[in-house]
């Protein structure tokens, strides 16, 4: 478009549209963090005669966007205006630095959670070094060992995701009774319950459905679902475990609900991505490189199924939802 000092339109067009000799309108088009820096620009173009290029974000149709502008100066004070469409570049550029600053994080969350066992681990071993006491040395033995399964455990998490993000994974599958990998997952992570007295409520009846699946990798999901609802519901807190069948879409449903901390609804759609951090838990009691959903999402979707995540915001709970097909009972 072409341009007087008053930004008045000699002639344009925005995207095919003809704009009308003398409209004033192009101010309307302009952000307004951005009116009175383009304006200067046109009007140092008219008084300097030098081509001016900067981002302005345009509103057109109600969206706005980011547009390469290149203003150049014409006779009798005029100055042309072409812009060009850079959103989608500067939407990518947004998500790289996004990225690096969670890996930046998920660095510093690693680098803390193999500090954390370490030192206790050298404790361990000092007193195992300097006392002869059979009971004193069973219990830095005991102390070394869960140290040493803490480590065990956020190396094989790394693994985990390693192997996935590389398409590595091989699954084992065969028919399987979904109660059974609920009943392994939750055995697995009684001690949590435990220690932070949490009421478990099983609603999982046997024989309901039967699925195709690698045992030792469904029990990974469920046990990741049932440690994330610990992680984020404080001492004493309520969690369910319920399964059902949906006979007419043929899948299983698995829904773990706690009465926790919640999720936020702006955060919600990024709950499964790698590195993402979109929950404040309730203690330290339990670590973790925060990639343990990624997984889950990864791992089911290779079940050829999907997984859900439910909350109506902040201390109001939340619920996992994962839906596996079913397989004929005879299969």
């Amino acid at each position: 478009m072409s341009l007087d000092a008053d930004l008045h339109v000699s002639w344009g067009y925005v995207l095919g549209q003809e704009l009308p000799a003398g409209a004033s309108r192009v101010l309307e088009l302009v952000s307004p963090d951005h009116a009175a820096r383009f304006s200067q620009l046109v009007r140092d173009v008219i008084a300097t005669g030098v081509s001016q290029q900067a981002e302005i974000d345009l509103t057109i149709r109600g969206t706005t966007r980011t547009y390469d502008t290149r203003l150049d100066p014409q006779p009798e004070s005029h100055v042309t205006a072409v812009f060009f469409d850079i959103t989608p570049s500067k939407q990518a550029e947004l998500s790289l630095r996004e990225t690096d600053r969670r890996k930046d994080e998920f660095l510093a969350t690693l680098s803390h959670e193999l500090r954390n066992p370490l030192t206790p681990l050298k404790v361990a071993l000092d007193i195992a070094r300097m006392t002869d006491d059979p009971a004193q040395r069973a219990k830095t033995q005991a102390v070394m060992e869960r140290q040493v399964a803490q480590i065990t455990n956020l190396v094989d998490e790394l693994l985990d995701m390693s192997r996935i993000t590389q398409g590595k994974v091989e699954l084992t599958r065969v028919p399987l009774d979904p109660a059974t990998v609920v009943a392994a997952a939750v055995e697995a992570t009684r001690s949590l319950f435990t220690e932070s007295r949490h009421q478990v409520k099983l609603d999982v009846p046997r024989g309901l459905a039967t699925i195709s699946g690698d045992v030792a990798r469904l029990t990974q999901v469920v046990s990741n679902l049932l440690t994330n609802a610990v992680k984020y519901t404080p001492a004493g807190g309520h969690i369910d475990v319920a399964m059902s069948v949906d006979a007419d879409r043929r899948v299983v449903i698995l829904r773990i609900r706690d009465d926790g901390v919640g999720i936020t609804l702006d955060v919600l759609p990024h709950i499964f991505e790698i590195f993402v951090q979109c929950r404040d838990t309730v203690g330290r009691s339990v670590g973790g490189l925060r990639i343990g959903l990624s997984v889950v999402k990864q791992l089911v979707e290779l079940h050829d199924g999907k997984v859900s995540a439910h909350s109506d915001g902040p201390k109001r709970g939340s619920e996992f939802c994962v839906e596996l097909p079913l397989i004929p009972s005879g299969r």
